[in-house]
């Protein structure tokens, strides 16, 4: 013997509210999935052209003491004196 598990007013109501929560399952996710690429796009673009600026002119410091410059007032890159000064 069977039993009814939704009577068949309660069906229609149903079958909307579960369209309903998916609907809104599908934007939330949609949604915070967009935002979080687009924040992630963002800060790698931000940060790699800061980080590129900074390695550049410390490898041009770190050549000037590999050639022997051992004064770290003299030694300088395209963004000017070093400013990681150890006095």
């Amino acid at each position: 013997m069977m039993q009814k598990i939704l009577s068949p007013r309660l069906l229609p109501w149903t079958l909307l509210l579960l369209d309903l929560c998916l609907t809104v399952a599908i934007v939330l996710t949609t949604r915070c999935t967009l935002s979080f690429v687009s924040a992630l796009f963002f800060c790698v673009n931000i940060l790699e052209a800061d980080t590129e600026i900074d390695w550049k002119a410390y490898m041009q410091e770190v050549e000037g003491f590999l050639g022997g410059e051992h004064d770290y007032v003299k030694l300088r890159g395209d963004t000017g004196p070093l400013v990681y000064c150890c006095r």
